[in-house]
């Protein structure tokens, strides 16, 4: 079962807010998606202010990955392959709506949730914090009266320099990813 989850890019100008919504088909869970997030983050450096940008990115950064991943790997036997021998402009891929490389990611309209995410991610930008432009807040996903609903997991705060970051308001499983894949960080916890 895939672990699906949304994330917005939110720019946050004095008074204006701006966001785009992108979908995750699966490892939507925190232990991929922070990682995600933060490599993302550093390759995206300079685009982080603009949200059409940042979500397209963030689209094309993810299926070249999966495109490394699946099509080109030479770690994955082709036998292991969930696709045998797909390449991404092959007859395969064109006859195939459901093909690995068509799948995965999608716009979304902004404040519209898809019913079975299981996380949703915020990454926000604001101008007017030079010393901490960027945060990821982590919200887990669950159905209340037929109603989706969130509740807030952690607050992760990445500085300007890109190498240090305070989880504010963290539970610990988030402070514990954030330590297990970045042992090199700064990393301050404030709860």
């Amino acid at each position: 079962m895939s672990t699906r989850s949304q994330t917005e890019f939110v720019i946050i100008d004095g008074v204006d807010v701006e966001k785009r919504t992108v979908y995750r088909h699966s490892d939507g869970y925190p232990e991929a998606m922070i990682p995600d997030l933060f490599n993302f983050i550093r390759w995206n450096q300079g685009r982080m202010h603009n949200p059409e940008y940042t979500a397209a990115n963030w689209i094309y950064w993810n299926k070249r990955r999966d495109e490394d991943e699946y099509l080109n790997s030479d770690s994955i036997k082709k036998s292991e392959r969930r696709d045998h021998d797909i390449r991404w402009s092959g007859p395969e891929v064109e006859r195939d709506h459901n093909s690995i490389v068509k799948l995965g990611y999608g716009v979304c309209n902004n404040d519209e949730y898809h019913g079975d995410i299981a996380y949703l991610y915020k990454v926000v930008f604001t101008y007017d914090n030079r010393e901490c432009p960027l945060h990821i807040e982590v919200y887990a996903a669950y159905d209340a009266d037929d109603k989706l609903r969130f509740t807030l997991l952690g607050n992760i705060n990445v500085l300007a320099d890109l190498d240090t970051v305070k989880v504010v308001m963290g539970s610990p499983e988030i402070v514990e990813i954030v330590k297990k894949y970045y042992p090199a960080l700064d990393i301050t916890t404030l709860v």
